[in-house]
């Protein structure tokens, strides 16, 4: 007797697995991931034929049954596009947020090609909005999402616009009707940053990922791979080896996606009419962002009456540029404007491509709405610049170098962590404001009341020590300490009006100056007149311990540098250094400092240099961790160096990070300097005099900065030489006075 017939083979992954990659998708920069799609297999079967990026309908007769869906998304400012093959065949391909069935009337956006020739767009079972088009084989034909707006393109002419608002996420959609209709070489496009992700099914529960660039690998065994540095044609791909069992490891290729970045070239204004969308009014095609527009000819002046985009734009002295009504310009470049803006109610938003945008103006320009949407920033270098109605940050940071105006009944929105401005900005007129000022990483807004009468204020924020340039010990009676971690500069250039100012606190944002109690909390501003830190009270806080606000006890008058303060000394704000000095005395130098806070504080180290260059420890000792109140440290050099020596003190937190304090010098000598050295004045804006007394010695003056590093060197002719450091930033400088064989004396200078 026979049993039956058990027959082994291998079975056909191409068929069970499907293995396909794409791109994140970043709807603001210029460079694009291209990739042939990749056809949903269950879906795009059913009747169909798949080839590579293609689909033929074989079988379910001349029918709208024959479907196709993608796995590749099209996201903002994305677009899919395909090349005509055949004719006299019924089909249609498009975009929809989802595979609802393989009928053409639920297709969204789509390109209808009839068996007689006739190019249609029909939009969620419509009927034809483009009016009488034609096609031919190679036509390319494109649908796009640009800013929320859906435009269909043939061989890159704009055939129609879109008024319905897309879903965030499309793929591509196809219905065929005849039987030997195509759709070919359907690829999808997204803006990148170079980040790759691969997506596989039914391949195990370890399977491999090879990825590789321009045909080598690359990468790690991993399902995303990241490149921020692709140029124009690097080609992504990726390797699959599945992990099934029992099953030879074959390895699948992914699709291949493609960079394209390529330069931008430049279109110039003709201007035989005043649309700007016209083709025949420039020189090399539409602006869009790849496409530079220069305006410094033409008959007539462009006006802007739909969204559109540019790269960098030129407009020149006596030329203008006028947005209609709502309309939107996105800046992909830079903005130079040496003529006029009319900018009506319109948006002006400067996106960035691969780098920031700069802005500048020969004299005064007004946009109603401006919008920051730039990682890599976006740099205001002259001119006035003026907002009349909102500024919204979205993305990337203001750096101002110029005048930055929110004018009288506009605002500003959306400002973060991730986008403020990075110097100077004003607000004209009489409403209170929230200042969007930060340093580049963290936002630390200052606010104002609603002034009484027209006024302009300007505000810009340090994540400077304030003590530098305006000391804390002059400060009122009432306050215990300030904020050592951060200061604001709040000016009123314009105006007589007063307003109550309102600081606020993040301890996330600010971790080396922590708020603890904020009824604690002091509004301090310094008052230049008397040389001093004002107390203007808590007029109440809003938050909690870790971030909040705090608003002065009424309107405040005086204007200049702002900062937090406590009244009792409950919230550290935190190490405050009041004095590091080294004395000689006799075998030894006697070493003292003292704080008024401490926040954190592991330890304190002194360093003593020969050179003011290369250190070593000579004394240790703990510091309090935290508090509140004054502290006085003392130690001993028992074996100092001869001659001069220069020493500091380094304090250390318990995470290890460190700070220092500024250099002082000791000369080891047998009886007490003859010499005495004045500096005059101080602080200064940068000139300064040098006077020495009880001694004819010519002398040397030797200027070092914080981190003891020489910045001036001058010789004497007399006891009193003037010195000239006005290019020195502002800052705490060591002022060294040295004769031949010693020291004569040292300062510390501010400059202003």
């Amino acid at each position: 007797f026979s049993s039956d017939t058990t027959v082994v083979q291998a079975v056909d992954q191409t068929v069970r697995n499907e293995f396909w990659i794409s791109t994140a998708i970043e709807p603001d920069v210029c460079t694009e991931a291209v990739t042939n799609v990749t056809w949903r297999v269950p879906t795009s079967a059913a009747n169909n034929i798949v080839n590579g990026n293609g689909l033929t309908k074989m079988s379910g007769g001349n029918a709208w049954n024959a479907n196709g869906f993608s796995w590749q998304g099209v996201g903002a400012n994305g677009y899919m596009e395909t090349t005509v093959v055949g004719a006299n065949t019924d089909r249609m391909i498009g975009l929809s947020s989802s595979d609802v069935n393989a009928h053409w009337n639920t297709i969204q956006y789509a390109f209808y090609l009839t068996s007689w020739g006739a190019l249609e767009v029909r939009e969620n079972n419509s009927g034809n909005l483009a009016g009488a088009q034609t096609y031919a084989n190679g036509d390319v034909l494109r649908i796009a999402l640009e800013n929320s707006i859906v435009r269909y393109y043939k061989n890159g002419a704009l055939l129609y616009t879109s008024n319905q608002v897309p879903a965030a996420t499309l793929f591509v959609d196809v219905s065929i009707h005849t039987v030997g209709g195509s759709v070919n070489n359907v690829r999808v496009a997204n803006g990148t940053v170079g980040a790759f992700t691969a997506v596989a099914t039914n391949a195990g529960a370890a399977p491999v990922y090879q990825w590789r660039l321009n045909g080598v690998n690359v990468g790690t065994n991993s399902p995303t791979y990241s490149n921020g540095a692709l140029v124009n044609g690097d080609q992504v791909a990726c390797l699959l080896t599945p992990d099934i069992p029992s099953c030879a490891s074959s390895a699948f290729p992914s699709n291949m996606i493609t960079m394209a970045a390529p330069g931008a070239v430049t279109t110039t204004w003709i201007g035989t009419t005043n649309v700007w969308n016209a083709p025949g009014n420039w020189t090399n095609g539409i602006p869009n962002k790849r496409r530079n527009a220069v305006i410094t000819g033409g008959t007539n002046n462009p006006v802007i009456s739909t969204n559109a985009q540019v790269n960098n734009i030129t407009i020149g002295a006596g030329r203008s540029l006028t947005i209609n009504a709502s309309n939107t310009l996105e800046v992909f470049g830079n903005w130079s404007n040496s003529g006029t803006l009319v900018a009506n109610t319109s948006t002006v938003r400067f996106q960035g491509c691969a780098s920031g945008n700069t802005i500048q103006t020969s004299g005064t320009q007004n946009f109603y709405n401006a919008a920051v949407n730039n990682r890599f920033d976006v740099t205001i270098t002259s001119g006035t610049h003026n907002v009349t109605n909102n500024l919204n940050f979205q993305r990337g940071d203001i750096i101002n170098q110029a005048t930055l105006n929110v004018q009288n009944g506009a605002t500003a929105t959306g400002a973060s962590d991730l986008s403020h401005v990075v110097g100077t900005i004003r607000k004209v007129g009489v409403q209170g404001f929230s200042f969007p000022v930060g340093n580049g990483t963290v936002h630390r807004p200052i606010a104002i009341s609603a002034p009484a009468t027209s006024s302009t204020f300007s505000a810009r924020y340090f994540d400077t020590n304030s003590n530098l340039m305006y000391p804390h010990a002059q400060r009122a009676v009432t306050l215990n300490n300030l904020s050592i971690c951060e200061h604001w500069d709040l000016l009123r250039p314009a105006g007589a009006a007063n307003v109550a100012v309102t600081l606020t606190w993040n301890n996330v944002s600010v971790p080396n100056c922590q708020v603890s109690a904020p009824a604690d909390l002091r509004v301090s501003g310094w008052n230049t007149g008397s040389a001093l830190w004002q107390d203007l009270g808590n007029g109440g806080t809003t938050g909690a311990v870790a971030n909040g606000t705090v608003v002065s006890a009424g309107p405040v008058s005086v204007f200049g540098p702002f900062t937090l303060a406590s009244a009792f000394g409950l919230n550290p704000l935190p190490i405050e250094l009041l004095s590091f000095n080294a004395v000689n005395n006799g075998e030894v130098v006697d070493l003292s400092w003292a704080t008024a806070t401490e926040l954190n504080n592991e330890r304190f180290i002194v360093e003593r240099s020969s050179d003011a260059v290369s250190f070593e420890e000579v004394a240790e000792q703990p510091g309090a961790g935290n508090s509140v109140t004054e502290r006085h440290y003392a130690d001993v050099d028992e074996r100092p160096l001869n001659g001069i020596s220069y020493y500091r003190l380094k304090q250390i937190d318990f995470d290890g990070t460190s700070t220092y304090s500024d250099l002082v010098s000791v000369h080891r000598t047998t009886g007490p300097l003859e010499a005495e050295v004045v500096i005059y004045p101080n602080p200064s804006a940068g000139e300064l005099n040098v006077k020495v007394t009880g001694t004819e010695e010519t002398f040397t003056i030797v200027v070092m900065d914080a981190t003891g590093r020489i910045v001036l060197t001058e010789r004497a002719g007399s006891s009193l030489h003037r010195i000239h450091g006005e290019s020195l930033v502002a800052g705490s400088y060591l002022v060294m006075v040295q004769a031949a064989d010693r020291s004569l004396g040292t300062r510390t200078w501010i400059k202003q």
